[in-house]
């Protein structure tokens, strides 16, 4: 009974299928962007194209289920999803700033940081790639946010890797 309401709730009875006692979503009839994001993670560590990082800048609209931290379920997603997300801007940003883009590098870490603002590698990446690119001032406007915002969150100071690296970048 509860089966047949949720399926005329969706309107199309064909999304959800019903095999022995699991039921679960026909990926053919629906689209759900946690597992699209998911999988193009997954697969753009191999085949790293600037048009996939911006795909899944645009899919991630947010950590998954941000306030729900009561299943379990919910909080692995959601660290998976932003784990691999970091990591993706991570490698995405070594690239730019090897083939001597700092801009884009630079562009990358800031979004980076606009989805995770604890994240203080990308802090020290930006620092790095705004010195390249002669913008001191800006430099020390990401290092005084990053201290400022892990002071007021999580009560600590910054680690000494992203002191020297903004220390380094003044000189």
């Amino acid at each position: 009974n509860t089966l047949y309401r949720l399926r005329h709730l969706l309107g199309c009875p064909a999304v959800l299928r019903l095999s022995g006692a699991t039921l679960s979503l026909d990926m053919s009839q629906c689209w759900v962007d946690a597992l699209v994001l998911d999988r193009l993670l997954a697969a753009t560590f191999d085949s790293l194209q600037p048009s996939d990082v911006q795909n899944v800048l645009h899919l991630y609209q947010g950590h998954f289920l941000q306030g729900d931290s009561t299943r379990p379920w919910a909080v692995a997603c959601r660290e998976r999803l932003r784990s691999r997300l970091h990591r993706l801007l991570i490698a995405a940003g070594e690239r730019f700033e090897d083939a001597g883009c700092q801009l884009d590098a630079a562009e990358l870490y800031q979004r980076g940081l606009e989805v995770d603002p604890l994240a203080e590698d990308l802090y020290q990446r930006l620092m790095r790639s705004r010195h390249r690119l002669g913008q001191h001032a800006e430099m020390q406007r990401v290092y005084r946010r990053c201290r400022d915002l892990l002071a007021a969150e999580l009560g600590v100071a910054p680690s000494p890797a992203t002191q020297a690296a903004a220390q380094q970048a003044a000189c």
